[in-house]
C-alpha cells in the first residue's frame, strides 16, 4: 500500500527517506481528564533535511491504542427494561421482600437511567 509520495520527504521532496520503529507517548482525553498513551509506530525521517513524519500506519497504530484504552477503561451504558424491573418488584413483593421491591421500583422510576422499550 506504499505510494511514491509516501517515499518522498514532504518538506524537501527528497527520496532519501529512512523508516524507523519508535515508541512514542501521546496525550488522549478531554481537558479535565487527560491520560498518556504509548504507541509503537513507524516514523519516516529524511536523510537530507531531517524532517520526521508518520503515515497512515502511525495513525492506525494510534487508533488501535485508543480503542484498547477505551475498551479497558470506559464503562458501558446500562440499558434497563423498565417493565421487567416492575415485574421483578412485583415478584419481590409477593415474597414479602418489600424493601428490595421498593429499591427496584425506585430504580425503574429513576429518570437518569436509560430505558429500553423491551426489545
Amino acid at each position: 500500500m506504499s505510494s511514491d509520495l509516501e517515499n518522498k520527504c514532504p518538506n524537501c521532496n527528497s527520496s532519501a527517506v529512512n523508516e524507523t520503529v519508535l515508541t512514542d507517548t501521546f496525550l488522549y482525553g478531554s481537558p479535565d481528564c487527560v491520560v498518556p498513551l504509548t504507541v509503537t509506530e513507524i516514523v519516516m525521517t529524511c536523510a537530507d533535511c531531517k524532517e520526521a513524519w508518520s503515515d497512515w500506519r502511525g495513525e492506525e497504530a494510534r487508533d488501535e491504542v485508543v480503542k484498547r484504552y477505551r475498551k479497558a477503561f470506559t464503562k458501558p451504558l446500562i440499558y434497563i427494561d423498565t417493565q421487567k424491573l416492575l415485574d421483578i418488584a412485583e415478584g419481590l413483593e409477593e415474597l414479602g421482600k418489600l424493601d428490595s421491591a421498593q429499591t427496584v421500583r425506585e430504580t425503574a422510576a429513576d429518570s437518569s437511567v436509560t430505558q429500553t422499550d423491551g426489545d
